[in-house]
């Protein structure tokens, strides 16, 4: 469960001098003070949805709220509203969701060099997850390499979600028998998409 929602901090308050209270009509009673509002995930500020600010008389403890504020207070909060600004960790969840988006495309772009020099130089032990039909996935994995051959051991078992070849990938499921895997049908795999993953 995803507990989210929103929340503000307080940044400064001011006493407004020589205003009186709309309410009581005491004079030098009204506390101003500003709020920034955001958003978060688990407590965690994603971001900042703005500031506020509220007015509540100290003597009868009325009170406003953001547009219900009175026009003598505005100019008030409008000075407060320059002196604030929204504080930097209001967007820390925003800044850990790039980083890690940013992380996750580095990742990726890494893997897929990765992957195509395994591709490119195929090693004793490499295990390929290839798409096979009917959507099903299933693995080989490399006994050895010749200039153009792969001898490979083939699993018996598939899956039909890659989340399952774990699963999959033990010794006992793998044929007894190599069989001969040529280069140019590990190319047409790749071509049409259908290895999944090779891991060294």
């Amino acid at each position: 469960m995803i507990i989210y929602g929103k929340r503000a901090s307080h940044l400064k308050s001011v006493v407004i001098p020589n205003v009186a209270c709309p309410n009581c009509k005491a004079e030098n009673t009204i506390v101003l003070g500003t709020f920034s509002q955001y958003v978060h995930i688990f407590w965690i500020p994603v971001f900042s949805i703005g500031r506020t600010g509220i007015s509540q008389c100290s003597n009868c403890k009325q009170s406003f709220e953001g547009s219900q504020l009175p026009l003598d207070f505005r100019a008030a909060y409008n000075n407060l509203l320059k002196e604030t600004r929204i504080p930097i960790f209001h967007f820390i969840g925003a800044a850990l969701i790039g980083t890690a988006i940013l992380y996750g495309m580095y990742s990726s772009g890494e893997t897929a060099k990765r992957e195509a020099d395994y591709f490119a130089n195929p090693q004793k032990g490499d295990n390929y997850a290839v798409k096979i039909e009917d959507g099903y996935y299933t693995t080989f994995k490399v006994d050895s390499v010749a200039s153009d051959t792969l001898y490979v051991y083939w699993n018996n078992m598939a899956v039909d979600k890659v989340t399952g070849l774990y699963k999959i990938r033990k010794d006992e499921n793998y044929a007894t028998e190599r069989e001969a895997v040529v280069r140019t049908y590990l190319s047409e795999l790749k071509t049409s998409n259908k290895i999944h993953e090779i891991v060294r």
